[in-house]
Parts: structure tokens; C-alpha cells; sequence
């Protein structure tokens, strides 16, 4: 199988969040702080209520509703804040890493034994075994081979779903985990 395509920069920048988004280490913090931020507006509401008169139980279970809406909205509108903040934060710095040769026209082989990758300035062959995990976002197929190196393989690389499947299926017999 041999796949040609254009890696871009934007491609790097959704690996980034898709890598954060999934990271054990970057999604507990991330919990966490959208979890106190919705609990202090919770306890701040909460906190006004006994300067709040209410005559009656509708009235109380209508401003209980109206609490937990705050609390989710805020919770939602902090997942928004965050990705947004982790999308620009990717996009520049890469975009202010000077001259990156990481971008640009690719080929992908899939050999017997090894997996070849060319570019305009270096080629890279790996052994099928040295791959941890075959990961799918949106956008691409992420072939992992350590904590810091990743061979991204976008999705407008092949023709249709159905050759989709067949590079999932070659990187199964090969021994690589596949993730969706």
C-alpha cells in the first residue's frame, strides 16, 4: 500500500489536541479545573441564598434548577475556554518554531516487514513492531511509536472508507493495536 499527501501544519496542531484531549496526564488537570470552576459558581449561588427570601418549595426547586444550569454552562463554557486556549497555544508554537521542514509533500509505504516514510528531507523505515498503538481522530490515523514520536497519516491520504479499512486491517495483521 502507498499513500501520498500533504502534511500541514494544521495536521500537527489537531495531533496536539487530539493527544491532550486523550493523555491521561493533560485530562485529570482539565477535569479538575472545570470542576472547581463550576463548584465555586455552585457555592457562590449557594453562599447568596440565605439573603434570598423563599416563600415557597416552587420557588426554592426552581432556583435549585436554575443553580445546576449555571454550574453545567459554566462547566461547558470552560471546556470551550480550554481547547480553544490549547488550539492556540499548539498553533503558535509551531508556527514559531522558524524554518520547519516537518511539513510538506509525503509517501507512505507499507512494506512486508517495515513501513517507509519520504519527505524532502529525510526518509524514515520502522519496523512494524516498533509501533505502540494505531490511533483514528477526525482528521487522521496516528501511528505511535513512543512517547514523542508519531507518524500522522491524514485522512485525505486515502481515496475512500473502504481503503480506510484495508490500512487498518494491514496494520492489524502487522501486530499494531488499533484504537478508533
Amino acid at each position: 500500500m502507498k499513500l501520498t499527501f500533504d502534511l500541514t501544519p494544521q495536521d500537527y496542531i489537531d495531533y496536539t489536541l487530539f493527544y491532550a484531549r486523550r493523555a491521561p496526564f493533560f485530562k485529570k488537570p482539565r477535569r479538575r479545573l472545570r470542576i472547581v470552576i463550576a463548584l465555586c459558581a455552585l457555592v457562590a449561588v449557594l453562599g447568596a441564598l440565605p439573603r434570598v427570601h423563599i416563600m415557597n418549595v416552587m420557588h426554592g426547586a426552581i432556583l435549585a434548577g436554575l443553580i445546576l444550569l449555571l454550574a453545567l454552562v459554566i462547566y461547558g463554557v470552560i471546556v470551550k475556554i480550554t481547547d480553544a486556549s490549547l488550539r492556540h497555544n499548539a498553533r503558535a508554537m509551531f508556527l514559531t518554531a522558524g524554518r520547519n521542514n516537518s511539513v510538506g509533500a509525503r509517501i507512505v509505504e507499507c512494506g512486508d516487514q517495515h513501513l517507509t516514510e519520504h519527505a524532502s528531507y529525510y526518509d524514515m523505515t520502522a519496523r512494524y513492531k516498533q509501533f505502540i498503538v494505531l490511533q483514528r481522530s477526525a482528521t487522521a490515523f496516528y501511528l505511535t511509536s513512543g512517547p514523542t514520536a508519531v507518524l500522522i497519516i491524514p485522512l485525505r491520504a486515502f481515496s475512500s472508507g473502504e481503503e480506510q479499512e484495508k490500512f487498518i486491517e494491514l496494520m492489524k495483521e502487522k501486530g499494531i493495536p488499533y484504537e478508533p
